[in-house]
């Protein structure tokens, strides 16, 4: 997916720009056509087969993909690694904290 992530930004500029440019039906929802298509315009050829094998895991099972479940798709290892990050700044500061007061 980072791939992916990566090829949407460098063609749409962020991946609503994405999202909205490879909706067209306007609906708020990316289906399976519209998904290969999205594919397709970033040069990721692949068997139809493994396009539905990814967009039915992206999509929850369902036969949409929301501008949310596609987000959660493609920035999740980078929310993961924000959390793990802040967790861990969050921890420091409460150890300063203590020292002053």
């Amino acid at each position: 997916w980072a791939e992916v992530k990566l090829r949407l930004g460098k063609k749409f500029g962020s991946i609503q720009m994405a999202f909205r440019k490879l909706d067209s039906s306007g609906d708020g929802q990316i289906t399976f056509l519209e998904f290969c298509d999205m594919m397709a315009l970033i040069s990721m050829p692949m068997d139809q087969r493994i396009f539905r094998q990814l967009f039915d895991k992206a999509s929850g099972g369902d036969r949409s993909l929301s501008m949310e479940e596609l987000k959660t798709l493609l920035l999740g290892k980078t929310i993961q690694k924000l959390r793990f990050v802040m967790e861990g700044f969050n921890s420091k500061q409460e150890r300063v904290q203590t020292y002053i007061h």
